[in-house]
C-alpha cells in the first residue's frame, strides 16, 4: 500500500522537475535567440567578406556550437535513460 507520505513525497519531487524543465526550455530560448542574432549580425558578414582565414574561422565556430549542443542533449539523454533503467 502506498502511504500519504510517500505520495506526497512524489508529488514535491514532480514540482521540482517541472521547474527545472521550465528553465531549461527558457535557457534553450534563449542559447537560440543568441545565436540567431550573432548568426544574422556577426557570421553572415564575415562568410560573405573576402577574408577566407575568418571565414574558416567563423564556420568552425558555428559547427562547434552545433556540436556542443548535440553532445549535451546526447549526455542528457543519455542519463537520463540509465537512471531509469
Amino acid at each position: 500500500m502506498v502511504s500519504n507520505a510517500w505520495l506526497k513525497k512524489m508529488s514535491i519531487v514532480s514540482k521540482v522537475i517541472r521547474q527545472i524543465q521550465a528553465v531549461q526550455a527558457a535557457l534553450n530560448r534563449i542559447s537560440v535567440i543568441l545565436l540567431e542574432n550573432h548568426l544574422e549580425n556577426c557570421i553572415l558578414d564575415v562568410v560573405e567578406g573576402e577574408n577566407l582565414g575568418e571565414r574558416q574561422r567563423s564556420l568552425a565556430e558555428v559547427a562547434s556550437i552545433f556540436e556542443m549542443s548535440t553532445k549535451l542533449n546526447y549526455t542528457i539523454e543519455g542519463e537520463l535513460h540509465d537512471n531509469i533503467n
